[in-house]
């Protein structure tokens, strides 16, 4: 870490540590702050899901094979800064066979897309673990489309994607202090396991 510290190019270095974690206070002493944390949360894939009404005049679908751009600038603007860029997806096909744009489900208005959840293999469970698991990334709203229950149906059709593709259950991290993301989860019948902190060191 020492090491590591002195070579980091940038004025913050954080890193995850399991809340139960007894090395907690040696971070600490070293100089880092505790932050609200990431928890994992985890639900089973046992049937299909009610999709949540939405309102009239979106339509949810998977991803058309020439829209990554403007998936791209959706979730960017979703999230208010750079997540994603063009090339993504490649890297994503040749890191999670058999992933491909129909694992990407979308809220589209008017041909414009307004919402977006990815769905993925959970590669590395699935080849050292041998389950069969999903994994989803967070839902992103561009911000005038929010409050229409649109994360929530989005990531249920994620799910009944996952488990017509034959997985049994699906993962998928977030922060602690997302109150509203943490409760729409649990309607859809996610669990939390034991979140992991964020320390820091400026």
């Amino acid at each position: 870490m020492d090491e590591l510290e002195k070579k980091a190019d940038i004025k913050t270095v954080s890193m995850m540590v399991d809340e139960k974690s007894s090395r907690i206070p040696d971070w600490i002493n070293r100089g880092y702050t505790l932050e609200p944390g990431y928890q994992r949360m985890s639900a089973r894939l046992d049937g299909l899901r009610p999709i949540p009404k939405i309102d009239e005049g979106i339509k949810l679908r998977s991803l058309a094979n020439d829209e990554e751009e403007e998936f791209v600038e959706t979730v960017n603007a979703g999230f208010g800064w750079k997540r994603l860029e063009i090339g993504d997806f490649e890297t994503w096909k040749s890191e999670d066979p058999p992933f491909s744009e129909d694992w990407v489900q979308v809220a589209d208005v008017d041909g414009r897309i307004v919402s977006v959840v990815v769905s993925k293999p959970d590669t590395e469970s699935i080849k050292h673990l041998h389950v069969n698991r999903g994994y989803l990334g967070p839902a992103a709203t561009l911000p005038e489309f929010r409050n229409k229950h649109l994360g929530t149906a989005l990531t249920a059709r994620a799910m009944n994607f996952l488990f017509e593709k034959g997985m049994d259950s699906v993962r998928l991290g977030t922060s602690e202090t997302n109150v509203s993301s943490n409760a729409l989860l649990k309607s859809l019948g996610f669990q939390s396991k034991a979140p992991e902190k964020s320390c820091a060191k400026s």
